[in-house]
């Protein structure tokens, strides 16, 4: 992999991340968080969000517009105020291009305003080598082999980001490598009275965690989900959850089998 111009420190939330994928002039890509020391010990992982172009497919502008003018303190200021300030905050991070709604996702990002969704919007993960800096001060580029930022298709992904119920933040990956189902403790429950003379009085009910490998945007991780879940070698996924550094990978509360059109979420912990 050849490289241009190292980033002397990792980008902050919010910065803009050029790509020279065709596939992706029409999306907007942020970076949305920096993990140190994830999936292994010194190295650091990107964790990328892509919006569309078109932000109003995906999110509700004008609250957001709200929160963030709220944010800046200028919650009686004019339009015109409101966009030079937005403007100056978006030559500062180096997304001089980007408009008055993409400069407001860009700072929701970066000081952790809350974004509301009404489509999917898809996440990734890439080591920090993966990226140089950008064209513009401030921003940075994916420059990792093959441009790929998902593990899917193009058509993929669009079809999944204008599914109805999907709303929120996504990974993206596809299963790869040895699938384990495990059996981690039985829970008793009362048994319904029947009226017979003999009768058990509970029953137990065996808990099991799926865990396997996935590739999530360019990194390979670890992934639990609490719940049998028959998954199959090379599938793609969608997934909510926490990252966690003790098992390298993600404890998932959520699974969405694209292929299939399979729903898998956690109601309690």
């Amino acid at each position: 992999m050849l490289h241009g111009v190292t980033i002397d420190t990792p980008p902050t939330p919010g910065t803009p991340v050029e790509t020279e994928t065709p596939d992706y002039y029409d999306r907007l890509i942020f970076v949305r968080a920096v993990h140190p020391d994830f999936p292994e010990q010194s190295r650091r992982c990107i964790e990328y969000i892509s919006y569309p172009k078109d932000l109003s497919q995906a999110i509700d502008v004008e609250v957001l517009l709200t929160t963030v003018k709220e944010n800046m303190g200028l919650s009686g200021a004019g339009e015109a105020q409101t966009k030079t300030a937005l403007k100056e905050y978006a030559v500062s991070i180096g997304g001089s291009q980007l408009d008055e709604s993409a400069a407001a996702v860009s700072y929701a990002l970066r000081y952790g305003l809350a974004i509301s969704h009404h489509k999917a919007v898809l996440k990734g993960l890439a080591q920090l080598d993966d990226f140089e800096k950008g064209t513009e001060p401030g921003s940075v580029k994916y420059v990792s082999a093959g441009q790929l930022l998902f593990p899917i298709s193009l058509s993929e992904q669009n079809r999944l980001t204008t599914t109805i119920g999907l709303e929120g933040e996504w990974y993206v990956g596809r299963v790869r490598g040895v699938i384990y189902h495990r059996s981690i403790g039985a829970t008793t429950l009362a048994a319904a009275t029947t009226g017979l003379p003999i009768q058990s009085s509970s029953i137990s009910a065996i808990t099991w965690t799926t865990e396997f490998n996935a590739i999530v945007g360019a990194i390979p991780i670890d992934v639990m989900f609490k719940g049998d879940v028959s998954l199959t070698q090379g599938e793609y996924l969608l997934m909510k959850g926490e990252l966690d550094r003790s098992i390298r990978g993600m404890r998932a509360t959520s699974l969405v089998r694209g292929s299939i059109g399979e729903v898998w979420c956690l109601t309690h912990g």
